[in-house]
């Protein structure tokens, strides 16, 4: 929609593989494929962990009988038929090409079919293997040299059957991390009734609550690097053990990691197949949940500083009087968690790791804080979440309004306004409930920027009042009528 509305074409290079350079879409694939199959390979640690989780691991699941029995819970032609009603439309497809719509239409008989399919699976804990290929798509990344293969995003497609089978697997996990209260209060990713404002909240609050009582706030954002892709599959194993889920459901997952391929599309070319060693399989339903398992016992008996998770955004945060003490409390926990996430195959990206000061005093030199034996580099400024706060806890981030799709005559007025209120609109109010309660002069440049928009948008001359602008566009609110 983009490149008709622009009528601008993406470039397609040549991409520099390792011996050369790959012209052709299918050389293309061929090197993407290289690229993330490094990507999908757990880091090395010490042989004696390895060894120790790879013998635990290995008891029990040779002795499934010590671990808990439980009646599997069978899924029933309701349950199938009230997920297939949920599934997007317009989702891409995987390997076999079967659609979401088509698969909406399956009818009653079909149904019944597939739920005695899953049931079966359930029963033999396995997970299909013709269902573990992906197919991968690549998208460059923004302002990125598109001859480098690791300026790609990549977006795997999975079959929708599979996915189906996930949701229903989902909702056995589910049932049984609620009612045994598993998961860390901490982490707020990618769980039921839980959202990334709330964890802003979370995380102001108790940067608001430093300054209620005089005290300066740091905070450091970490870094994971390539989380997702790094989680080692025999210590998600062991966890889920530790974790005593039921037996038929640990035999699931590991039916479920274990031999999980992908191959990359570029256009109508493919690669060959490549295995996918570590990590959750991306673009998966039980990736997440999965995701929030393998992190469940991050360190968080830290000395004072609270921490704050959302999937794979950490946040550390100590306040104190003194800044010695504070400096001090932060690295001890940061020596903590980095230890923990090297014994489980992860790493702590230093460079891309930030610390912040919230305070009303002027500090003018920092403590040092290091992060295995590099020193952590202070902001004035951090995005978290999506939101970038400065040192007095004000959001700074403004998206662009001055967008050349609004200014191009072709286009009508309607369009352009649906444009405001589906790109600009809900950029600016994101996390509303967070800075909804500021003062009006921090509200203010949100306003200013709508205006701006809506301006442009319908084409209004300079002279025109902006209250007769808001009168014509009835539906339009005002930034604070619409946040609150």
């Amino acid at each position: 929609m983009t490149q008709r509305l622009t009528g601008r074409k993406e470039p397609n290079p040549p991409i520099h593989g390792k011996t050369h350079l790959a012209c052709s879409n299918r050389d293309k694939a061929e090197v993407l494929a290289d690229t993330l199959e490094t990507s999908f390979k757990p880091n090395q640690v010490s042989k004696l962990t390895i060894e120790v989780e790879q013998e635990i691991t290995k008891h029990y699941l040779e002795h499934p009988s010590e671990t808990e029995s439980a009646t599997i819970e069978e899924c029933s032609s309701d349950q199938i038929r009230s997920l297939l009603n949920k599934l997007k439309n317009d989702k891409a497809p995987g390997k076999d090409r079967i659609t979401n719509q088509a698969i909406k239409m399956f009818p009653n008989a079909a149904v019944d079919r597939l739920a005695e399919i899953f049931n079966t699976c359930l029963q033999h804990q396995h997970f299909p293997e013709a269902w573990k290929e992906a197919r991968v798509i690549v998208f460059p990344k923004a302002r990125k040299s598109l001859k480098d293969p690791t300026n790609y995003r990549p977006k795997s497609l999975l079959f929708g059957l599979s996915q189906l089978f996930e949701k229903v697997i989902l909702a056995c996990l589910n049932n049984f991390a609620t009612s045994e209260n598993l998961l860390a209060k901490e982490q707020f990713g990618n769980r039921q009734e839980h959202s990334t404002n709330h964890q802003l909240l979370r995380v102001v609050g108790i940067i608001s609550h430093g300054f209620n009582i005089n005290k300066s706030t740091r905070v450091v954002f970490l870094n994971v690097a390539k989380p997702f892709d790094r989680v080692w599959h025999r210590g998600l194993i062991y966890k889920l053990i530790k974790l005593k889920f039921f037996s038929y459901l640990v035999n699931l997952l590991t039916s479920y990691l274990e031999e999980c391929t992908f191959h990359v599309a570029m256009r109508e070319e493919c690669s060959t197949v490549c295995p996918n060693l570590a990590g959750v399989p991306q673009g998966s339903i039980l990736g997440p949940f999965l995701f929030n398992i393998f992190t469940n016992y991050i360190p968080k008996d830290l000395k004072k500083p609270d921490l704050a998770l959302c999937a794979d955004d950490v946040a550390v945060i100590s306040h104190s009087f003194s800044e010695k003490e504070a400096a001090k409390n932060l690295e001890a926990s940061l020596c903590k968690i980095s230890g923990w996430y090297s014994d489980w195959w992860m790493q702590l990206n230093t460079s891309k790791t930030a610390a912040t000061l919230f305070t009303r005093e002027q500090i003018k030199k920092h403590p040092q804080i290091r992060l295995n034996g590099e020193e952590i580099k202070w902001e004035s400024s951090s995005s978290y979440l999506g939101v970038t706060l400065d040192s007095k806890s004000h959001r700074e981030d403004m998206p662009e309004s001055n967008n050349p799709l609004l200014r191009t005559k072709s286009i009508p007025t309607r369009n352009k306004l649906h444009a405001v209120n589906s790109i600009i609109r809900p950029t600016m109010t994101y996390a509303s409930s967070v800075w909804s309660g500021c003062k009006l002069e921090y509200r203010k440049p949100l306003q200013t920027l709508q205006n701006k928009a809506l301006r442009i948008a319908t084409g209004a001359p300079c002279f025109a009042r902006t209250t007769d602008l808001h009168r014509a566009l009835r539906c339009w609110t005002t930034i604070s009528a619409h946040s609150t």
